[in-house]
């Protein structure tokens, strides 16, 4: 059993000048810390780079890791940054329930002082504790957090989008693409982060009788405003706070031959945050509450936005000019640019500037239902443009492919729609337009079932399902942020 120094309080120290003197951002938090376990600097009075060395160091073997922590941890929910042995470990005894940020029935988080040879912490009541959490919000947080660098992305959408459908099918995409064309593990950071997401891969690709037609909303539910699968509630100073629930993934270098082509070290977390399209409209009230939810916007380094073009009228009707079949008209229909304008705005409230300036964020607007309006746009291969370039090497991104089908996707948008390139350009200074089929064949409407219940229903047979470019807009994210993706013809 190891027993750390600051388990010992007694020793007095006054911070104040020294914290109020040191404008290094890092060392105030440090001093912070230390304000309120002063027996550390017995050992280093005063000297905050040993001080640092020496606790980085002892985190790191407390946590049976390697020693290259990261110096700054941000936390995925609330976005508080500490230093890493100011982390918090969740209790296990049952007679430590009751938090003060989420509630009676949350375990304790707490401050160790006592760890085993394995590295995991003691709770106060001798009980041997495996999970961490964050020091401000006291929501759980994975290990990987405090190891590896993060990547954050966001989706945004309409309500009946199909966002849900996208992240699920381009999450089963992207776990066998990674592995076997790039030699990356793409995994979940912890499964109990994404399991709403495991649900909706399930019903669409391991669900039993898939042969036969099942509707899409028995397969896909609607993501509410207030689900706890996407938000979860916290009590700061009194009032309850709602924080995003984001999903997290592990990039890591897998087995065999392509893993071993990789120049640089391609582990990194991705972090991708998804809202209910509510959040975003207009009728939405907007509060600090609701600002809570979408702080992640401002920290986003690259944004999905999923247009759906048969929510648009104008895009049926050009179907309909040029023939192109449709089986029957959808009835919903949204002011789809608001979305990008309002998440615009939210940003410039968080940041106090414009939304992109100083920020090299890139926005991928995403042409959703590709499958039901293909026949606008010819010649597009149903596979991403990647181009193998050597035995033993993953495939290059063809970016001179991917540019010239953006751009033909704007064109088309400036002709139907031009209100949505016009949001997208004013929302980020790179912008790609890319076609995406979540489900790759187009839902049939349900006429037997109208008839007898009056009900629209749309219905899909779950073992026809081939996703056309879901995978392609991550692996571009990737490529931009990692490197670990190779291209050619330019850069993301």
């Amino acid at each position: 059993m190891t027993r750390l120094p600051w388990s010992n309080t007694s020793f007095p120290l006054n911070l104040k000048v020294t914290f109020d003197n040191n404008r290094n951002r890092q060392d105030q938090k440090l001093l912070a810390f230390l304000s309120m376990y002063p027996y550390i600097l017995r050992k280093h009075p005063l000297n905050l780079a040993a001080v640092r060395s020496s606790l980085l160091s002892s985190t790191a073997s407390i946590l049976n890791s390697p020693s290259a922590l990261l110096k700054e941890v941000v936390c995925p929910h609330c976005w508080h940054h500490f230093l890493p042995f100011q982390v918090l470990w969740i209790s296990r005894h049952d007679d430590l329930l009751g938090d003060p940020r989420l509630g009676r029935n949350e375990p304790l988080r707490f401050l160790p002082t006592t760890f085993n040879s394995k590295g995991n912490a003691y709770d106060p009541k001798g009980i041997e504790c495996l999970d961490l959490a964050c020091p401000h919000c006291h929501l759980f947080i994975p290990r990987s957090l405090l190891l590896y660098p993060v990547s954050y992305y966001a989706i945004l959408g309409t309500p009946a989008s199909g966002k849900s459908c996208f992240l699920a099918c381009m999450a089963w995409t992207l776990r066998k693409t990674m592995i076997m064309r790039f030699g990356l593990d793409f995994g979940d950071t912890d499964p109990r982060l994404n399991k709403a997401l495991h649900d909706y891969e399930n019903a669409l690709f391991l669900g039993h009788n898939r042969d036969i037609p099942a509707a899409m909303k028995d397969l896909i539910a609607k993501t509410q405003t207030t689900a706890h699968d996407v938000h979860q509630n916290v009590f700061f100073e009194g009032q309850n706070t709602r924080l995003p629930r984001p999903m997290l993934f592990d990039i890591k270098p897998g087995t065999g031959l392509l893993a071993k082509s990789h120049k640089t070290d391609p582990t990194r977390v991705i972090c991708l945050y998804d809202s209910a399209g509510e959040s975003f409209m207009p009728d939405n009230k907007l509060d600090d509450k609701s600002l809570d939810v979408t702080k992640y916007l401002a920290k986003a380094a690259t944004v999905f936005f999923l247009y759906d073009p048969m929510q648009d009228g104008r895009f049926i009707d050009l179907m309909k000019k040029q023939g192109v079949a449709l089986q029957e008209a959808p009835t919903t229909s949204n002011r789809q640019d608001i979305v990008l304008r309002e998440a615009g705005a939210r940003i410039r409230r968080l940041d106090g500037a414009d939304p992109f300036k100083g920020k090299n964020r890139v926005l991928m607007v995403l042409l959703a239902k590709w499958d039901c309006w293909q026949g606008l746009m010819k010649g597009i291969p149903d596979a991403p443009p990647m181009v193998d370039t050597q035995v033993g090497e993953p495939p290059a991104l063809d970016m001179k492919i991917i540019n010239h089908i953006s751009q033909g996707m704007e064109r088309l948008l400036l002709k139907v729609c031009p209100e949505i390139v016009s949001a997208a350009r004013s929302f980020a200074q790179t912008v790609y337009f890319l076609p995406v089929s979540a489900l790759g064949i187009t839902p049939e409407f349900d006429k037997n079932h109208f008839a007898d219940t009056g009900e629209r229903r749309f219905n899909i047979v779950p073992n026809k399902i081939q996703p056309k470019w879901v995978e392609l807009p991550m692996i571009m994210a990737l490529a931009r942020d990692s490197g670990a993706i190779p291209t050619m013809g330019g850069k993301v």
